[in-house]
């Protein structure tokens, strides 16, 4: 150190010994030079070695707690994904435990219940399944032409209309309750502000805490519709890569709507979109094809008609607690129609009656 202070005074001098002289082509001499730089290298490789591993650490701590908290995939969705097709023209309701078993309610209305024992049957021939013999996730694929009703286990209650099938766990999580539907469904949902209810449809999820609203939402129809009755419920369409995700929160009285290109919120006379689970229909200048579509899903039978028909715009009551033959004569009064039956008797034509 001291030699080092030395040379460095030398140099300010106008002139050197030559001793000084001689000590300063030592310090340039190339085999002292590539040991220093030998030396250096090894403290730039060790530095370096010592970054890249703090980097490492910092990258896993990162990639670690991004894994813990990124998005968690989605139980239901993945299990719709998974299981066969529902068949709407069964003859009887079905619900289906498990991949090895499923029971049939044969009556046009049925009730499924469950508790934290037991799974309660209404409308067919087995009355009780004990709960235990149930897998994780329940179906109920309920026909064309048939109804239910699912009481689950929280106290929530849905009524279920005819070519439907919902899906939903057994028991619900301890941090939110859904299920999900491909039709259409009312529910009364129990409050439970720890454990919120999702309805989760193809394109849409939908939360609540404690209400009751109409989720309408068939897999073969474009247009879909969420109706509150009372409460609040924020919907939210998901996207299918086309469109990009939105949230819409809906007051009582109003309807979401969507179909594949638009959607929109807007007020409504909400007894017109619940009234099927009362068994009436209440229509306001609507289209008869929109009519004889639904009629035709929830009696079960098939019905035709031709285009200048299924154009008339009709409104009023439909009583559905008679048969379908009685609600068309119905339909014939309020619209220039008539109607025949196919020689079989297997489906229904519906024309524009003669002048």
């Amino acid at each position: 150190m001291k030699d080092e202070l030395n040379l460095k005074e030398a140099l300010r001098r106008d002139t050197l010994t030559d001793e000084e002289t001689a000590r300063l082509w030592q310090r340039v001499d190339p085999a002292n030079v590539a040991a220093r730089r030998r030396k250096r290298r090894r403290a730039l490789v060790l530095s370096l070695s010592a970054v890249a591993a703090a980097a490492c650490v910092v990258g896993v701590l990162f990639l670690t707690r991004t894994m813990a908290s990124g998005p968690k995939p989605d139980a239901i969705l993945a299990f719709v994904q998974q299981v066969d097709t529902a068949d709407y023209s069964a003859s009887n309701t079905q619900l289906v435990l498990s991949a090895d078993q499923t029971v049939e309610l044969t009556e046009r209305e049925s009730t499924v219940t469950y508790d934290s024992a037991s799974i309660k049957l209404e409308g067919g021939k087995r009355k009780e399944v004990k709960a235990d013999e149930a897998a994780r996730y329940n179906r109920l694929i309920v026909p064309m032409g048939k109804r239910s009703t699912l009481a689950l286990a929280d106290g929530s209650r849905v009524w279920v209309n005819a070519g439907t099938q919902v899906i939903y766990p057994v028991t619900f999580a301890a941090d939110r309750r859904e299920l999900y539907v491909d039709g259409e469904i009312y529910l009364s949902v129990t409050p439970d502000k720890d454990r919120p209810f999702v309805v989760k449809t193809k394109e849409t999820d939908i939360v609540v805490t404690g209400t009751e609203f109409n989720v309408s939402a068939y897999d073969s129809e474009a247009e879909q519709r969420v109706v509150l009755v009372r409460g609040g419920v924020e919907v939210t369409n998901r996207g299918d890569g086309k469109r990009v995700p939105s949230t819409f929160t809906l007051a009582p009285g109003e309807m979401y709507w969507h179909d594949a290109r638009t959607e929109a919120v807007r007020a409504v006379d909400v007894a017109r979109y619940v009234s099927w689970k009362e068994g009436m229909y209440i229509f306001d200048n609507d289209r008869l094809s929109y009519i004889l579509t639904r009629l035709a899903r929830y009696y079960g039978e098939p019905i035709r008609w031709d285009k200048a028909a299924g154009e008339q715009r009709c409104s009023g009551k439909l009583d559905l607690k008679g048969s379908l033959d009685e609600v068309l004569q119905g339909l014939t009064i309020t619209a220039p129609i008539a109607y025949e039956h196919a020689p079989d008797h297997h489906s229904i034509t519906i024309r524009m009656s003669n002048p």
